[in-house]
């Protein structure tokens, strides 16, 4: 299959060089802003944690700045700019800007197909915004970043992988050396020394860029619908746990979960899959007498159907997430950021 796959990933890795050039050589103008545009996104397709890094990243800039983010909003039933609100519907916003929203209701949240009137949207609508954070943009080429920020995953990195559709990367794997910052994701909460060395040698970073390794903290699960229901990761011993996701990679999560429960059943939807009541039948037919667990950003498109959750007394957990640094290098990776944005 590789074989015959092979030139047609060349096709696709080509085609995108040449998109790339008509930027970079001036046959179209990337837009350049006058506060610090922040690229969060990946060579590969899905999967790489974006969201959660996009969150990390938010968290870190608040005490010194006020940033804004802009995302495109895969998947939701809408077009053109929209701002976000707490209230919104994945539908209409896409899950992944709403759970951001959710957790950051105080700043601006847009989605855009066009991340140029994004922006322009999310500073008219908020003048104190000096920062903006774009979701899934390292292949975006209309808006000149003042910082990239590569993610690629532990388990299946980009220097492994191959262009679409032979393998998951969106171009040639030399689009990482446009990186300022590299973060390998969902790594191992334990990472070897050893490992680190293996990653740097097999990435060969430019003098410019640095990596950092990053992994999931889970928290204790909260109730969908009350958040002051809480259940600790060590009530889960000897549980018969049902997992539900529309998430690209479940791999990561489920290790995480069997570690804790005697049984998972996953079932697993497309990401981004908007839910229905045939979903929920389902979810119901093959979760008697277990506890539901999903994610956050899953959680975002299963609060509508409060009445019917509740009608058919099925309790949902929702298992909430933070970025961890390895290595103990966050506060070198706070200061490569803000070094890169000119900031003290």
């Amino acid at each position: 299959m590789r074989y015959i796959l092979y030139p047609f990933s060349l096709l696709y890795g080509n085609l995108v060089r040449l998109h790339r050039a008509f930027y970079q050589y001036g046959n179209k103008k990337a837009k350049s802003f006058d506060i610090p545009v922040i690229n969060v996104g990946n060579l590969s397709v899905g999967g790489t944690g974006k969201s959660p890094h996009v969150a990390y990243f938010t968290q870190m800039l608040q005490p010194i700045l006020t940033p804004g983010i802009v995302s495109r909003g895969y998947h939701r039933q809408t077009t053109g700019v929209r701002l976000v609100e707490t209230n919104s519907l994945a539908s209409e916003v896409g899950d992944e800007p709403l759970q951001l929203k959710q957790r950051f209701p105080n700043n601006t949240v847009v989605v855009a197909e066009r991340r140029v009137l994004g922006v322009e949207a999310a500073l008219k609508e908020n003048k104190a915004i000096d920062c903006i954070l774009l979701d899934d943009a390292f292949q975006h080429w209309a808006i000149q970043p003042s910082l990239q920020i590569m993610l690629t995953t532990f388990e299946q990195p980009f220097f492994r992988d191959w262009v679409l559709p032979m393998g998951r990367l969106r171009e040639f794997r030399s689009g990482y050396q446009r990186a300022d910052i590299i973060i390998i994701t969902k790594c191992p909460t334990i990472i070897s020394q050893a490992q680190k060395v293996a990653f740097l040698q097999a990435i060969k970073p430019l003098p410019s860029q640095r990596v950092f390794f990053s992994y999931f903290k889970y928290q204790a699960l909260y109730q969908l619908f009350d958040k002051q229901q809480l259940v600790e990761l060590d009530q889960l011993k000897n549980q018969k746990i049902t997992l539900v996701t529309a998430i690209a990679n479940t791999h990561y999560l489920e290790e995480y979960i069997t570690s804790y429960a005697s049984e998972v059943q996953a079932l697993k939807f497309p990401d981004h899959h908007h839910y229905t009541l045939k979903d929920l039948e389902k979810i119901k037919k093959i979760s008697s007498s277990q506890l539901i667990i999903t994610t956050e950003k899953d959680a975002t498109k299963l609060k509508p159907y409060q009445a019917y959750l509740a009608q058919e007394n099925l309790l949902i957990y929702v298992l909430p997430i933070e970025v961890q640094i390895a290595f103990n290098e966050e506060n070198l990776l706070r200061e490569t950021l803000l070094n890169h944005l000119n900031r003290d």
